[in-house]
Order: structure tokens, then sequence, then C-alpha cells
């Protein structure tokens, strides 16, 4: 199933606007009729020329690359076009201003869309829970771990340990060959115990019977 189509936003407005012309050395200021779809700019002696076929002909079609605030003047706007190059003008209500900068900036995500950054960086993931330490685990050529290999096991186990300072830890001496034997119970001993068990027993109850009268 396809993904519904989500229309976009058009960069749309309209208004009067006082334009900046010049003849010879001089600005002159008219009031001219702007009409923005998206890129398309055309600029109309009057409104009422948009729907008439015989006048069309007479308004400037422009191409605009991108515009903005124009902060020379109140509430006024600079367009830079691909045929005319800049083009200057000052509106009559902040409410039109408003929404001419709108414009722009709808035009300006149209022509420059912000770039989607992935949401987590594989690089900065972090460790896993449960591990020991972040080092990353390389792979020998048979793809077994290397924590595997002999080498690093002789690391791990000379890898020392720290405790709190409230942890008291006792070294356990080691035990000798000879001494290992006296870990044990012997098969003599073992069968003296089992001889023995039934007597412990009964001098157990007995002794229990007696605490309870």
């Amino acid at each position: 199933m396809e993904p519904p189509i989500v229309p976009t936003e058009v960069a749309m407005c309209q208004s009067y606007i006082d334009t900046k012309s010049k003849h010879w050395a001089l600005n002159i200021w008219k009031c001219r009729f702007w009409h923005m779809r998206n890129q398309a700019l055309s600029v109309y002696y009057e409104k009422a020329d948009m729907k008439d076929p015989k006048k069309q002909k007479y308004s400037k079609k422009y191409t605009i690359l991108r515009g903005e605030k124009w902060a020379d003047k109140p509430w006024g706007i600079k367009v830079e076009t691909k045929e005319g190059g800049w083009l200057f003008g000052t509106i009559h209500s902040k409410a039109e201003w408003a929404s001419w900068l709108h414009a722009f900036i709808v035009l300006e995500h149209k022509l420059n869309p912000p770039v989607r950054r992935p949401s987590a960086d594989l690089g900065s993931r972090p460790p896993r829970r449960g591990s020991l330490d972040a080092t990353p685990v390389d792979c020998n050529d048979d793809g077994s771990s290397s924590e595997d290999s002999p080498v690093n096991a002789v690391i791990h186990a000379m890898r020392k340990v720290s405790f709190n300072s409230g942890v008291k830890v006792r070294t356990i001496p080691a035990v000798e060959d000879d001494d290992k034997g006296d870990l044990y119970y012997t098969e003599g001993e073992l069968d003296r115990m089992k001889k023995n068990a039934p007597e412990l027993a009964a001098l157990s109850g007995k002794r229990h019977i007696t605490m309870l009268g």
C-alpha cells in the first residue's frame, strides 16, 4: 500500500506595493500590483489586469530566487529575480507585509529543503547494558571473538577489581598439595559418622522431649 501524498504548502501572496524604479539617476516610486505563486512573480498596473487578457501582455514576469525583509524602509521587502536582479518595494499594511515574509519563508523551504539527520549517531551509541567495559570487541578471521583467545584469557585473569572503601577484602592463602588431603574426610571417618548417626538422632530426640516437658 502506497503512503498517502501529503500536499505541500504553496508560496503565494498578492497585494499592492509601492515599487522602486530608477529613471536616470532618480528613484521613482510607482504603485503596482504584485502576484506571487511559488517562484513566479507577476507585476501588474492594476489588480483587474490579472483577468484581462489584453492587459496581461503589459505585465512584467519574473522568476524569484529569494525574498526577504528590506530593512531600509518600514514594511519593506526586496526580491532577487533571475531576470531583473533585485526588486524593492514597501507594503501598505503590516499584515500584508507579514504575509509576504511568510511566503518568502515557504519558498525558501521549497527551494532548499532541510536535510534530515539520523536521530541517533551509530558511532556514539552507548555500550550495551550488562557489559563490563565499553571497549570494542574485535573478531578473528574465523568469526570468533578475540576475547576468547588465550592471550585475552590471561589478560582477563590478571584484571584487577576495585571495591568500595567500606568493603574489606581478605586474602585466602593457597593450600599446598600435601595439605589438600586434610580438606576431605577419609573413608574410615565417614563410616564412623554413619554408625554414630542413629545415636545422635536418638539423643537429640530425647533432648527435645525433655525441653517440651
